[in-house]
């Protein structure tokens, strides 16, 4: 029998009505004042999900990742006991512990190829995914996964903030997420604190390559794509180049306009999880036209550690990087 989102709601409320006048007939504490009670397996919530309202439990136990999730979820310490990973991550990324919670997961598919009946078997309580827009409708638009246990899909948004939160909500991980956000905004606030002089003073521009590139070619990034939010939280100013309009998240140009980035006051580049320049980008830095260039030879640039992932705690690792970039500018005060 299907049950309205309304009757849901109204059986939610009986629901929390009698937990609430058991909890006064319960254990108190010595003070007299009543013991909290801690939410039972049955006890649910309704999460407003990309797909609707939905059904989930208050406190989830068996949780399956799907997309984007699952690194999200690896961040705020939830161990899934299923998930699937984007095609193309490098889990050098990922830490110790981030890595002990996936082994001691079953893996149901990689990007958006899922394994039903493996999900099915491992009969979760909640199902979590993250994915673009287009591809929530295209990759998950069926009812496969609903038909599982409660699913919330979530589309990503501009405002990744608001996307991260409402994961981190839908995983029952709200505390975890708040000390991570605390962390990132005090962090941002001490870049743009310790280096007040050269943010104040020069504009950036952050480039990247990617397998995908063509030879020859390199893209200049928005002010915000991708990492560049945590960039611009720090106070950094990435203008697009003079007389550019980027409609996109990128411009891919040629080498030849290496130039065109003289007018900045500083570069910042793509590093691997080992602090090396990620190995895309060699054919750019290895031409003489790199090496040549003013802001080169000046050391005007700094290395960033982007995971990839849009959420507070990859936003710290990328501004610890840019802070030790920052420091180590010529003129950095």
């Amino acid at each position: 029998m299907n049950v309205s989102s309304r009757s849901r709601r109204a059986l939610t409320g009986m629901a929390l009505s009698i937990a609430l006048l058991l909890a006064g007939c319960g254990d108190t504490s010595p003070n007299g004042a009543a013991t909290p009670i801690a939410p039972s397996d049955h006890d649910t919530r309704i999460f407003a999900a990309d797909n609707g309202d939905v059904d989930i439990p208050v406190a989830p136990r068996r949780i399956v990742t799907i997309g984007n999730t699952t690194p999200l979820a690896a961040e705020l310490g939830i161990t899934p006991i299923g998930y699937t990973m984007s095609k193309g991550v490098d889990t050098r990324w990922y830490t110790t512990n981030e890595l002990e919670r996936l082994k001691s997961a079953t893996e149901v598919g990689s990007g958006s190829g899922i394994d039903y009946e493996k999900v099915a078997g491992l009969e979760p309580d909640l199902i979590v995914v993250l994915a673009p827009t287009a591809s929530l409708k295209t990759d998950f638009g069926d009812e496969r996964l609903d038909r599982i246990a409660p699913t919330v899909k979530i589309a990503f948004k501009t405002d990744w903030k608001e996307t991260s939160r409402r994961v981190a909500d839908a995983l029952g991980a709200k505390g975890a997420f708040d000390a991570q956000k605390a962390a990132y905004e005090k962090k941002a606030a001490s870049v743009r604190s310790t280096h007040a002089g050269p943010i104040g003073r020069a504009t950036f521009v952050s480039i990247s390559r990617w397998t995908s590139s063509e030879p020859g070619t390199f893209s200049i990034e928005k002010a915000s794509f991708g990492c560049n939010n945590f960039a611009t939280d720090a106070g950094l100013r990435l203008p697009p180049p003079r007389g550019v309009e980027m409609t996109a998240g990128t411009l891919t140009v040629g080498m030849e306009r290496l130039t065109d980035l003289q007018q900045y006051g500083a570069i910042l580049y793509p590093l691997d999880p080992d602090g090396r320049p990620k190995a895309e980008m060699s054919p750019l830095f290895e031409s003489n036209s790199w090496r040549s260039l003013p802001l080169v030879t000046s050391r005007n640039t700094i290395g960033t550690k982007c995971r990839g992932t849009n959420s507070y705690a990859s936003g710290v690792v990328y501004l610890e990087s840019l802070d030790a970039g920052l420091a180590a500018l010529p003129h950095s005060r």
